[in-house]
């Protein structure tokens, strides 16, 4: 699918356009195999380049050519532009040059319940490049592009905050968009800042953000605004169709890429995560065998250790403990002292053992060891 969408750039030049606006429901789309779904909202149909563009129940716009659409799918896609399609717009219109139209600026001042559309002007400047909304707005902006911003919503002390900016010190044409942006990607009738408030009010956090696409419109005092691509008047719209067709293609390729990118970065991590673990317990079960083992020579010791003393005890020798202390100590250092045990028939003869193997050491005192009890 990816090679289809980078083929259409190069054949959009050649195209003609038909923008098929349609208020149907939400419905299951498939492709031609059956293994990719979505649940999405027809929004256009490019006659020319044969591609629709879907509203996905997360609020993002996506452009799939219509022959990687099931059979029942295009078939509804032909109906809803046999009954969608205006009749003072020509079912195959030429798509415009590639430059901005020759609009004539309006009186700023005029009424527009009289029917008028005024120009919305910044700092009262009108030496400004100007574009048409669909709700017949005028709005003057020195440059634009097209964008991928995060938009956030917040209610924080019963007042809502538009990012960082307080709601309502946005100009009136900004709310609106905002609001229309908003209700239309959570399916929501959101007509003034009250109902704007309820429904953040209803949110677990109070806080609503989503990733959004559209034209940026520097205005003349430096900021900035993302204006929705649909919410652009067909007289500006047409224009640079072909380019944000384009851009929204490429945009694409970028998140199929980092999405790829993110999943091989997953991927590796969990290969390392594997490796991290297999490494941990084989050290595990080393140490468990050095452990073990120490415990069974520590068990076999003292095994033979009790052996030797019920063989001297049958045998009537008893076992002494002889007190010895280190020889030839320099002056101003604490002597050694030494606890040995030896089985010998007599003290005399346990001192004698003991100081043929430690003759560095002189004997202070031995003693026999008497035991309460004996575990054999």
């Amino acid at each position: 699918m990816r090679r289809i969408f980078l083929a259409l750039t190069t054949l959009m030049i050649c195209l003609t356009l038909v923008q098929a606006s349609t208020s149907a429901a939400p419905r299951v789309w498939s492709d031609t195999s059956g293994s990719f779904q979505i649940e999405a909202e027809l929004v256009e149909f490019y006659t020319g380049a044969e591609i629709v563009s879907l509203r996905g129940t997360d609020g993002a716009l996506r452009y799939i050519p219509l022959s990687s659409l099931c059979e029942a799918d295009r078939d509804f896609v032909a109906e809803q532009q046999a009954s969608g399609v205006s009749e003072e717009e020509p079912v195959t219109a030429p798509l415009p040059a590639l430059q901005q139209p020759e609009v004539e600026l309006p009186d700023p001042n005029a009424n527009p319940e009289a029917g008028e559309n005024p120009v919305i002007v910044i700092n009262g400047e009108q030496d400004l490049e100007v574009w048409r909304l669909v709700d017949g707005r005028q709005i003057g902006f020195t440059s634009w592009r097209f964008a991928e911003k995060t938009i956030s919503f917040s209610r924080r002390s019963g007042k809502i905050y538009y990012g960082r900016q307080e709601f309502e010190d946005l100009p009136d044409w900004q709310q609106k968009l905002a609001m229309n942006d908003l209700g239309e990607r959570f399916n929501k009738d959101i007509e003034s800042i009250s109902d704007l408030s309820y429904n953040l009010a209803r949110t677990t956090d109070q806080h609503v953000s989503y990733e959004a696409t559209g034209v940026e419109l520097i205005l003349p005092d430096g900021s900035s605004f993302l204006v929705p691509f649909y919410e652009i008047h067909h007289e500006n719209r047409a224009p640079i169709q072909e380019e944000w067709l384009a851009w929204a293609v490429e945009m694409e390729r970028k998140a199929e890429e980092e999405a790829e990118q993110a999943r091989e970065d997953s991927e590796r991590r969990e290969i390392l995560q594997l490796a991290e673990r297999e490494v941990r317990a084989q050290e595990e079960l080393a140490r468990t065998a050095i452990e073990r083992e120490e415990r069974e020579r520590y068990r076999e010791s003292m095994q033979r250790d009790w052996e030797t003393h019920r063989r001297y005890y049958e045998l009537g020798i008893p076992e002494w403990r002889v007190y010895m202390q280190e020889r030839n100590v320099p002056f101003g250092r604490i002597p050694t002292m030494r606890v040995v045990y030896a089985f010998c028939r007599s003290g005399e003869h346990a001192v004698m053992v003991i100081q043929d193997q430690y003759p560095h050491y002189m004997v202070m005192r031995a003693e026999s060891v008497i035991y309460d009890a004996y575990p054999w």
